[in-house]
């Protein structure tokens, strides 16, 4: 997937863990990494982190003491990012 120039996520490819389904909620995103089997990005609008795809190790559960992510990087199996 690649952010085009008006801002807006599009992902293709397998999608069996649904690591291709871009939430709808968000229009504008300023980062995304995508992983082996799930995606994350951050909402350009509020710097709020969304991961959607396999959570088999957590690697989607976007720990809740941080608000506001500035990027964020997918692993195979975990995920990093930099907060605000």
């Amino acid at each position: 997937g690649i952010a085009q120039a008006d801002d807006a996520l599009h992902c293709w490819g397998v999608d069996s863990d649904g690591r291709t389904d871009v939430p709808v909620v968000v229009s504008a995103w300023s980062s995304v990494g995508a992983g082996s089997y799930h995606t994350c990005g951050v909402a350009q609008a509020d710097g709020v982190l969304h991961c959607w795809g396999s959570n088999g190790d957590g690697q989607t559960d976007v720990p809740v003491v941080v608000s506001a992510w500035s990027s964020v990087s997918a692993g195979v199996h975990h995920t990093c990012g930099i907060a605000q």
